[in-house]
């Protein structure tokens, strides 16, 4: 749809390159496998941060404000440094990240009718995604959304459980 390939996507190494630049320790390992990924989040704090307010679909301050972190770990004018550099490096490298996927196909006009589209543990969609969501309704002829919003487990991730909750629909058990 984008007409993307892998070396558009932003890597492991590209973090870990920001990070030497910025003396930020920076890695990537799957949690549950103990090996590296390509398809995780990494484990610093401020990445980690950033990544949240774009999936909330807010701006950093805004994410930095809610003060659901611990202030020991990150600070304001660290955050911010980060993340313009970041933006700078993916400009610069003309590198997308997953969220600058989302956010690009929700603004393109791109997206194909489908028949149907089926989206599996909707409650842990974030904010970013659920307008992914609305834009892939208006081309689809029917949708369906599960989930279990007693599943839900991605709200550090910035996931929107209450919208799962909220979105009109006929329940199927």
């Amino acid at each position: 749809l984008l007409n993307l390939n892998e070396s558009d996507i932003i890597q492991p190494h590209h973090y870990e390159d920001l990070g030497k630049m910025l003396n930020v320790r920076v890695s990537f390992t799957d949690k549950y496998n103990e090996e590296e990924t390509h398809f995780l989040t990494c484990n610093n704090p401020y990445f980690q941060m950033i990544q949240r307010a774009i999936n909330k679909n807010i701006n950093i301050r805004e994410e930095y404000d809610l003060n659901e972190h611990d202030r020991k770990d990150i600070y304001w004018p660290t955050l911010k440094h980060i993340d313009l550099n970041l933006q700078e490096y993916k400009k610069k490298n003309h590198l997308l990240d997953f969220n600058d996927l989302i956010t690009q196909a929700v603004e393109s006009n791109k997206i194909p009718r489908f028949k149907a589209i089926f989206i599996d543990e909707a409650q842990d969609l974030s904010p970013l995604q659920w307008k992914l969501y609305d834009k892939l309704k208006e081309h689809c002829d029917d949708m369906c959304l599960a989930g279990d919003d007693d599943q839900a487990i991605f709200a550090w991730a910035g996931a929107d459980v209450n919208r799962f909750i909220k979105e009109p629909a006929n329940e199927k058990a």
